[in-house]
């Protein structure tokens, strides 16, 4: 008898779809591996064309513009970019506070504790998860 094995480890990363396998595939099999800032080209630009036509895609799927679609390297510049871009949003002419926990990602934290010695106050909330209402 053969034992299925299960990937819990879904915080990290995820198993890769069977559709998204096939496109992997074909992009690595049609040798689009060029640099697609390098417009001068042809493997830059069809690299660019890929990726634009993928935002249009995803901008599709959740109802935005393609220009709303900010591809990033992963977690540690995605998060930046959102609290940062969130933060100078929001503190126009007074502090930000925000509330978070230590089960957030670590380059979120770091970022959070970085800010907290600027305009940023920060506040950690300990034991997160056992916490089951907040008094009012």
């Amino acid at each position: 008898m053969s034992i299925k094995k299960i990937y819990l480890d879904y915080a990290s990363t995820t198993p890769i779809a069977e559709e998204v396998k096939t496109d992997i595939k074909s992009v690595l099999d049609n040798d689009l591996f060029g640099n697609p800032s390098s417009l001068d080209h042809e493997y830059g630009s069809l690299v660019n064309e890929l990726i634009e036509s993928s935002r249009t895609d995803v901008a599709k799927l959740i109802n935005a513009d393609g220009d709303e679609i900010i591809w990033t390297s992963g977690a540690t510049e995605a998060n930046n970019l959102a609290l940062m871009g969130f933060a100078e949003f929001k503190m126009k002419d007074r502090p930000l506070r925000i509330a978070s926990s230590f089960i957030e990602h670590k380059s979120l934290l770091s970022l959070l504790w970085s800010s907290n010695k600027k305009d940023i106050a920060l506040n950690l909330l300990l034991q997160i998860m056992m916490v089951t209402s907040i008094p009012m």
